[in-house]
């Protein structure tokens, strides 16, 4: 890649990261917080990730359809201050209605944000490590310098050193604009199939090409030269001439290849004036616009080659949405109820520990999440991606729900991290071109299910039974991987 493109990757990737730092951030918040004072709104401390990503996701679709579009860099940097402002929020009223205040500003800032970083992935198929292993850096980094703060400055001023930190993402914002995308494409269908993804492709002229007097020269020599007369009697006179025959089966082969020329002239763009009737350059035109639909979708990760589009394509969106619905549940269950899980269990667990045990999965997550992005740009497999990277997951939430002792638990995390980050790598190869449409239905889908995941997530906390959330989440991953796994198996 060029260093144009690396500066675009970078200055993406450390946007989404320094937006979402109080994100991450929050379960240590949330953690010291319980561990000081127990109340029967502990629940919505614990819940917040929950309810941000609820929060950003149907924003997010929202505010495309409220612009028109994936916006700019001016919307992009008011969602980063929108977020900068609902963290001093967060600080500066109650702990409570500073939650709720962070959750509504901070989720709507943030699809703001997203929505460039939507774009940016939307015309970056070819960079497939465009906004990789993001959540795992997340992870691995704001957890322990919220830790910091928290020890030398407390809660709410270890919030306005983050806002300050979030603020810092604005200078970068102005630099998220490539040279190649000026606007957003209409995203309304060009053929029958509703909620595929079609490109107009321009065919490209070389610059050697012949004119166009020359193409109109050299169809007018082919059709004369088809008319040539071959009198039976040079058979008879001249030897060595081939037989009637021959010169018949002669004559189809000139005609066929003079189909091909007209259709290899018609491809490239241009314009051949000859005596062609309208039915065939209709269907010619048919068949060409096929051929065009083909190559998009064959073009679209999201459909592979040869495969029926009816069934297939809702069968893989029920695992796309899956698939999100699990890395978005899964990610707010190690940043919130890993640690409060910790400290319950350990009452004498130190905060450095509890956010070593979150930094761990995020660094296991993003060690993992990268090799496996570069190994299917380099070869193109996925389907060991696809299935094992849910039921690694599940595994390692598995592990999680299990431990009681500080080792375990440790253990847990760094396979956690491990799966969780395989599964995110099965979410970025599965929609880095997906329609606008169906992402935004998505999105709203993801937050649906992620909102009726609160009522079961409130219940265990008042029930005392925290850790049944890591089985939760451990169900819908394996659920996500026996729906990819179902759709490999119709694909062959």
């Amino acid at each position: 890649m060029s260093f144009e493109t690396w500066k675009i990757v970078t200055s993406v990737s450390a946007v989404q990261v320094l937006s979402e730092c109080v994100f991450f951030a929050q379960g240590i918040f949330a953690s010291e917080e319980k561990s000081h004072e127990e109340t029967e709104l502990d629940w919505i401390r614990i819940c917040v990730p929950l309810f941000y990503a609820v929060t950003r996701h149907i924003s997010e679709a929202c505010w495309r359809w409220i612009i028109g579009g994936y916006g700019g860099r001016v919307t992009t940097i008011l969602g980063i201050t929108t977020v900068a402002v609902s963290v001093i929020a967060a600080s500066c009223q109650e702990i409570l209605a500073g939650n709720v205040a962070y959750v509504v500003l901070g989720g709507i800032g943030m699809g703001l944000v997203r929505l460039q970083i939507k774009l940016m992935k939307l015309h970056s198929a070819e960079w497939k490590l465009m906004g990789t292993g993001v959540s795992g850096i997340g992870l691995s980094l704001w957890p322990l310098i919220a830790c910091l703060f928290i020890r030398k400055l407390g809660p709410k001023y270890a919030l306005l050193v983050l806002s300050g930190i979030t603020l810092h993402a604005v200078p970068l914002a102005l630099l998220v604009k490539p040279k190649a995308i000026i606007a957003c494409e209409e995203d309304e269908p060009q053929n029958p199939d509703e909620g595929i993804t079609t490109v107009s492709i321009t065919p490209a002229v070389p610059e050697t090409l012949p004119s166009l007097e020359q193409y109109r020269m050299a169809y007018q020599l082919i059709e004369y030269d088809s008319y040539v007369v071959r009198p039976p009697y040079y058979v008879e006179v001249l030897p060595g001439i081939p037989e009637e025959s021959e010169c018949e089966s002669d004559h189809d082969q000139d005609e066929e290849n003079q189909t091909a020329v007209v259709l290899n002239a018609e491809e490239s763009g241009v314009g051949v004036n000859g005596g062609v009737r309208q039915e065939e350059r209709h269907g010619r035109e048919s068949h060409l616009q096929e051929k065009t639909r083909d190559i998009n979708l064959k073009g679209i990760d999201v459909l592979p080659k040869g495969v029926e589009l009816t069934p297939f394509t809702y069968s893989l969106f029920v695992a796309n949405v899956l698939l999100r619905l699990g890395d978005q549940f899964g990610v707010a269950v190690v940043i919130s109820i890993l640690p409060v899980f910790a400290s319950q269990l350990l009452p004498g667990l130190r905060v450095e520990e509890t956010a070593f045990l979150v930094s761990l999965c995020g660094f296991s997550r993003t060690l993992t999440e990268l090799p496996l992005v570069a190994l299917y740009q380099k070869s193109g497999k996925s389907q060991f991606v696809f299935l094992g990277g849910p039921f690694f997951a599940s595994a390692g939430l598995y592990l999680t729900w299990i431990s009681r002792t500080l080792d375990a638990m440790t253990l847990a995390s760094f396979g956690l991290g491990i799966g969780s980050g395989a599964a995110s790598a099965a979410l970025q190869v599965l929609t880095p071109r997906e329609c606008p449409r169906i992402s935004d239905a998505a999105d709203i889908v993801v937050g649906v299910a992620l909102l009726a995941t609160i009522p079961l997530t409130r219940i265990f906390i008042l029930k005392n039974a925290i850790q049944a959330c890591f089985l939760m989440a451990a169900w819908i991953y394996a659920a996500a991987a026996i729906t990819s796994g179902f759709n490999f198996r119709r694909r062959t």
